[in-house]
Formats: structure tokens, C-alpha cells, sequence
């Protein structure tokens, strides 16, 4: 098999058939091709000298021409589209000895800037949308507010308000001023023009009853305790009681040690 090394025997064989002392053949390290990164540093000089070389064309195809052509150009059509025009540099071609690697990072430098201008020339079009669709919307309420109104209608509410706060206002002047003020709902309104009036409770917790008879009164108390915890606190208040009247006592008598009679040592 050719990926195998031969037999001592038959590579002893050939070496006494070629000889010894022999030329270098054609594939000897000499006549291998220099290194990328080597052949760029030992070529630094004429590498920098074909720069410069292109660099002075392209300078005198711009003067001659009136515009620059390494530039993007864009151009304003009647509907608003944005055109790019093709330049030379879009072209791009690999290059005698350039990497693959050196090739795409010069392509995706040359076509950052074309697609950044088409991602604005977008954003500013769905901007230019959205804002003649608003002005749209707009012009479309105020022509429909302004015509569905008749003379008719307008001049009989006008009466009815002007009616409505007449009687508001004799209302407001007879009556007495109230705490918290009530407006209709179509009036206007704005934060903290109005004070609020206090909740008013009317679920009971789970645990109280549904249902209540009439004239009856549901404490705190009968709600929020269970009746083992009502049975501590009677017992209690029963203790606080007893010491409140011995304390009572004690204050109306004067104090008598156990086991001592009245002034006696």
C-alpha cells in the first residue's frame, strides 16, 4: 500500500539503486513558495509603492470625473426611494496570494457602509409613514367633527347647556356646601381636583355571618375572634377585674401587713 512504509529490506534496495551524495531534487525547500506573512514583510517596499500608485489614480479619476467613487451616492426619486449607485469597489474579486480570511474581512468593510445607509434609508421611510398616517387620522377627525354638527343641533344644545348651568348655578347657591363635591362624568376632570370620600365597608370577612337580623349590631369583636380565643379573653378580663377592685380596696383601707393587727408592733 503506498501509505505504508516499506520493508528495511526494499528501502535498503532503492537507496542502492539511486546512490549517494545526489543533487537537491526539485521539490527541496528551496523551491518551495515563501510564507504569506514573510513575503509581505520582505515585499513591504513594493507593496507600499502599488498603494500609493492606486491611490494617485483614483485621486486623478476624481478630479477628472467631479465626485468621488469609493463614496456611496444616493439619489432621491419622486416616490421617496432610495437608490445606490454601483460603484467600482463593489465589485470585489480575490486578489493574487490574498487568504480567504483577508478577503471576506475586505468585503464586509466595503459593504458595512452600504448597508447602513440602506437600514436608515428604511427607518426614515417607516418614520415618513407613520407620520403622514397620524396627520391623516387627524385631518380625518376634524373634518368629521367639523361637518356631522348641524345649525340646528348646535344652537339647540347650546339651550340645553346653557339651561343646565343656570339651574347648576341657582342649585350651587341655594344649597348648602357640601364636603365632598360631585361632578358629572363628562365634565373635566384632573388629578386631585376632587377629594375622595372614605371606603365604605360592606363585605364582611369569611368567617362573619351572611346574614344579620334587623336592628341587630355586629361588632368587631364577634367577627375577628374564635370562640376559644373569646373564652381567654373573658377570662381576663374577669382576672383584670379582681385585681382592679383589690387595688380599689387597698386604696380606700390603710395598708396592713399579713399577720399584723391594726397599729400594732
Amino acid at each position: 500500500m503506498p501509505h505504508k512504509r516499506a520493508k528495511r529490506s526494499a528501502r535498503e534496495q532503492l537507496r542502492q539503486e539511486r546512490g549517494f551524495n545526489l543533487a537537491p531534487e526539485r521539490q527541496s525547500l528551496s523551491d518551495e513558495a515563501i510564507p504569506k506573512s514573510v513575503a509581505r514583510v520582505i515585499n513591504a517596499v513594493k507593496v507600499r509603492e502599488q498603494w500609493k500608485s492606486k491611490k494617485r489614480e483614483l485621486e486623478q479619476r476624481e478630479d477628472r470625473d467631479g465626485f468621488k467613487r469609493q463614496k456611496i451616492h444616493r439619489r432621491q426619486e419622486d416616490d421617496g426611494n432610495a437608490i445606490i449607485r454601483v460603484t467600482p469597489s463593489s465589485k470585489l474579486r480575490i486578489q493574487a496570494g490574498e487568504s480567504i480570511q483577508h478577503f471576506n474581512r475586505r468585503v464586509e468593510d466595503d459593504i458595512q457602509p452600504v448597508l447602513r445607509s440602506a437600514i436608515q434609508a428604511a427607518r426614515a421611510t417607516i418614520r415618513r409613514n407613520v407620520r403622514e398616517g397620524t396627520k391623516g387620522k387627524q385631518n380625518a377627525k376634524k373634518a368629521s367633527k367639523s361637518s356631522s354638527p348641524t345649525v340646528d343641533h348646535s344652537v339647540s344644545r347650546r339651550k340645553v347647556t346653557a339651561s343646565a348651568t343656570s339651574n347648576r348655578t341657582d342649585e350651587q347657591v341655594s344649597a348648602p356646601p357640601k364636603d365632598f363635591a360631585k361632578f358629572s362624568a363628562s365634565a373635566p376632570k384632573r388629578l386631585n381636583d376632587v377629594a375622595h370620600a372614605p371606603p365604605a365597608l360592606t363585605a364582611l370577612p369569611r368567617r362573619a355571618k351572611h346574614q344579620r337580623q334587623e336592628g341587630t349590631r355586629v361588632s368587631t369583636r364577634d367577627v375577628l375572634e374564635s370562640p376559644a380565643q373569646r373564652l381567654v379573653m373573658d377570662k381576663e378580663r374577669d382576672a383584670v377585674i379582681q385585681r382592679y377592685r383589690l387595688l380599689k380596696e387597698r386604696r380606700r383601707k390603710p395598708y396592713v401587713a399579713e399577720g399584723v393587727g391594726d397599729g400594732a408592733t
